[in-house]
């Protein structure tokens, strides 16, 4: 869902060459992948591709949940507010660690198994 209102939003902005980061390998691939998809997710996806569609340059990129610290925490945090659109002028103050840990190199273990 998240995926579809970054893009329309973008594309009401005007913005006409975007990397859309998603940290799910799934939703990636459901969405750049002409297959058939899930009955409950076939209206959102075909949304989305009707976006991806238009006459613009979108890049949809996978980027791994650890590297994403940021933009998690904002969706964690929004779903404390009320359902509109919020701009902020200046990040959170729950963001301003994890800028801080990114400015500084420091990197969150990844677990893999084999």
């Amino acid at each position: 869902m998240l995926a579809l209102i970054s893009l329309q939003y973008a594309w009401d902005l005007g913005l006409r060459r975007i990397i859309l980061k998603v940290d799910s390998k799934v939703v990636k691939l459901m969405i750049t992948r002409p297959s058939p998809t899930a009955a409950s997710t076939e209206l959102l996806v075909n949304d989305i591709r009707e976006l991806l569609v238009r006459d613009w340059q979108v890049q949809i990129c996978h980027t791994y949940r650890e590297g994403n610290a940021c933009a998690d925490w904002m969706g964690w945090s929004a779903t404390r507010l009320s359902p509109r659109s919020h701009f902020y002028a200046h990040p959170p103050s729950g963001v301003l660690p994890l800028l801080l840990g990114d400015l500084s190199g420091a990197s969150l273990p990844r677990l893999c198994f084999m």
